[in-house]
């Protein structure tokens, strides 16, 4: 929402009563006298000198200046080293994403490009239908998420279908060739690592 702006407040209305000060109390402008604007002016020209002097040394004070020191108070001057304060690194905290001990997930039961059937045409959460696709529609296996697949029936090609795992099932041969072999290889590794 946009916000506006205030009219400024109005002047208060002018009172027919003016005030003055008392006579006493109004002060008079006094211009200095020649003599103190000279020496104003010397002071700062013995500055300029002071400047150029390459004798004094230069003392290194906290926060970054940089102040000239007299050589009569260089002996009477204790300099104090403070190292700079390191910042604590905090802890580390582990990367994101899943932890190591997380449980590995199951590998995906469809592969891109796998041919499938519709076994169910509702959604299983909400019963809605998947579109106007009948129980046995075939099509193809798009992208496969963590569990659904995103697929592109023969009936309507320019169509994507988000499905469930649950809904479909695969009619591609090869591809249950190769499910098969990954599940005995699965198999056999997890034999191999079972305590005897």
């Amino acid at each position: 929402m946009p916000r506006t702006r205030k009219p400024p407040a109005a002047p208060p209305p002018p009172s027919d009563v003016v005030e003055t000060e008392p006579e006493d109390a109004v002060e008079e402008e006094v211009e200095p006298d020649a003599d103190e604007v000279a020496a104003v002016e010397v002071e700062e020209e013995d500055d300029d000198e002071d400047d150029d002097e390459d004798d004094e040394p230069v003392v290194d004070v906290a926060g970054g200046v940089i102040a000239a020191v007299d050589d009569d108070l260089v002996d009477e001057i204790e300099v104090e080293v403070v190292k700079p304060v390191v910042a604590v690194r905090p802890a580390g905290r582990p990367s994101p994403g899943r932890p190591p001990g997380a449980k590995e997930e199951p590998d995906p039961p469809f592969y891109v490009g796998e041919r499938i059937r519709l076994t169910q045409n509702t959604r299983p959460r909400t019963g809605a239908l998947l579109g106007d696709y009948p129980v046995g529609a075939e099509g193809r296996v798009e992208t496969v998420l963590s569990m659904t697949c995103i697929l592109r029936f023969d009936l309507a090609p320019d169509t994507k279908e988000v499905v469930a795992f649950q809904c479909i099932e695969s009619i591609d041969d090869e591809a249950m060739a190769r499910r098969a072999e990954r599940d005995a290889l699965k198999a056999a590794e997890a034999a191999a690592q079972a305590p005897a």
